[in-house]
């Protein structure tokens, strides 16, 4: 079984162009936000829109940084993404939602 290379596929500048968009869209939108072993899990509002905007998200981020796990679950009102990676990927799941 060959490991996925830990590393975005994306060009360096575009990898920020596209982390900086992560943090502008869902950034103010954050209602929680806990560590996790091997990542983060993030509350936001249930709405559509804010609903929409994660998994537009996590379906971009999946295409250049395939090593990384990203799941939305409903709970309680509210939406919640989970985000795991190898514990070499901690800085890059922080640099997505700093």
């Amino acid at each position: 079984m060959t490991e996925q290379p830990l590393a975005c596929t994306l060009p360096a500048d575009e990898a920020e162009r596209q982390a900086r968009q992560t943090r502008t869209t869902l950034g103010a939108a954050v209602l929680a936000r806990e560590e996790i072993e091997g990542g983060l899990r993030l509350r936001f509002p249930g709405d559509q829109a804010t609903e929409s905007a994660v998994r537009e998200v996590i379906e971009a981020e999946s295409r250049c940084c395939p090593f990384l796990t990203m799941a939305a679950e409903p709970r309680e009102g509210s939406l919640e993404l989970t985000v795991t990676g190898p514990p070499e990927a901690r800085p890059m799941i922080e640099l997505l939602f700093a």
